[in-house]
């Protein structure tokens, strides 16, 4: 998640946007990572999360 909030920085101030691929498990862990996306959404960053299933996860890991 460290890349992600990386990625939001680098982005120009409200008209900036990016899309990121991420393993599945990104979206479920817990600790600093949890929080990490808590923040996003509580500041409303986050558009949409899609999960692309099986076949492309695997290409991930």
């Amino acid at each position: 998640m460290a890349w992600v909030q990386h990625m939001i920085q680098s982005m120009k101030p409200r008209i900036g946007r990016m899309a990121v691929v991420l393993p599945h498990g990104a979206l479920f862990r817990k600790g600093a990572e949890g929080r990490i996306r808590k923040t996003l959404l509580e500041k409303d960053l986050l558009e949409a999360v899609i999960g692309l299933g099986r076949m492309f996860s695997m290409a991930l890991e």
